[in-house]
């Protein structure tokens, strides 16, 4: 292939994608060669950790610069919009549901939390769950940003099991769907409104478990561009090592550049959702942009739920959790406060303030027939 054409294929093994890339070789004709690399999983998809080295051993270089671009020019914008229709209710498309869905008591003899598995066929099953859960689940917050909760909500467990819509969603290559997960998010919506008459909305209440981000001892890298475009992202930038490739046990990873502390602090939730369900408030005071990278592990490898390179995490052994600041000793798992507060020299803790919460109008014990 051309240099051209293989400048266009590297966004499809990683990251690059969200970056230009542009080809400045100045090679001509086409050519036969072999370039490997590795891959590790990242909330956004595989990234390339390797290829820089690689290219190398063919005489190419992948990294950093300034060049023209294309860029969006805004000429005119209106600062709020025209008025809806009035008729906008009826033009709209209803909300996403399942296609059918049955819900079953959980047997007694049950254990473990809410587990959501998705199969090929595109049937979605949901176990063991609380409607606590289920209702967090699909908007995004924990138990503690629920206001109110009866009792039956943490104490009575449901299984569903529910289908898409079959002809919504384009099929992947093996077959299946290609559902986004936030479109199974609005179905549970959807399932709770439905079958369990579940009305709510969203106001601000006093919560004793809202996050707070302060300074204790800074240890920030000033911004090395000031003039650089603001950015947060898990995928490894372009030029720089993975640290999760060093320790598979921290395995999530955080990059921003050039980003002032409240927007550090608003993009926690987008990135720590494991650990974090509602928005984190900037109490540092540092001002100033900066340069940030901070890896950690997730909350199912800090509990030991999950295994990392063929080795379980033991709570036992590390005693770790999403509000402590304890290492996960001696396997390295790290939870995300321990992680900002050893890297950063910040502290994040949960205290009480105002938070937007969900407040349920409505909802039934019992779930319709099936």
């Amino acid at each position: 292939m051309t240099m051209a054409q293989f400048v266009e294929q590297i966004p499809r093994f990683g990251p690059a994608a969200s970056y230009p890339i542009v080809d400045e070789t100045g090679l001509k004709g086409v050519w036969d060669f072999v370039v490997t690399y590795t891959v590790v999983a990242t909330r956004s998809g595989p990234d390339l950790v390797n290829v820089v080295k690689d290219l190398d051993k063919i005489g190419l270089k992948l990294g950093t610069g300034n060049t023209p671009q294309p860029a969006l020019v805004i000429d005119n914008l209106r600062e709020t919009p025209t008025p809806n229709l009035p008729s906008i209710a009826e033009l709209l498309p209803p909300p996403l549901a399942f296609e059918v869905a049955v819900i079953t008591p959980s047997p007694p003899d049950a254990t473990g939390d809410l587990n959501i598995f998705f199969n090929p066929s595109g049937e979605v099953r949901v176990t063991h769950a609380t409607l606590q859960r289920m209702i967090g689940e699909a908007y995004d917050i924990s138990g503690a940003g629920i206001a109110d909760v009866p009792d039956f909500l943490r104490t009575d467990h449901w299984d569903v099991m529910a289908k898409i819509p079959q002809d919504a969603y384009p099929r992947g290559r093996n077959g299946s769907p290609n559902v986004p997960y936030d479109d199974i998010q609005l179905m549970l919506r959807s399932l709770l409104a439905e079958r369990f008459a579940m009305k709510s909305h969203f106001e601000d209440r006093p919560s004793d478990a809202a996050w707070v981000l302060t300074a204790s001892s800074p240890k920030l890298k000033k911004t090395a561009d000031p003039t650089a475009r603001t950015f947060c992202d898990d995928s490894t930038p372009p030029g720089e090592k993975d640290p999760r490739a060093v320790t598979p046990i921290r395995n999530r990873a955080l990059w921003c550049r050039n980003v002032t502390m409240t927007q550090f602090a608003s993009q926690l939730v987008l990135f720590a959702l494991d650990y974090i369900k509602s928005p984190v408030l900037d109490a540092t005071h540092i001002d100033g942009s900066y340069d940030i990278t901070l890896n950690w592990s997730t909350l199912r490898v800090a509990r030991g739920n999950e295994t990392i390179d063929g080795r379980t995490i033991n709570d036992a052994n590390n005693g770790a959790s999403a509000n402590s600041g304890q290492a996960a000793d001696p396997t390295g798992a790290i939870t995300i406060a321990d992680a900002i507060s050893k890297q950063l020299g910040l502290k994040l803790e949960q205290q009480k303030r105002k938070i937007p919460m969900l407040v349920l109008d409505h909802i039934e014990r019992r779930p319709t027939e099936n």
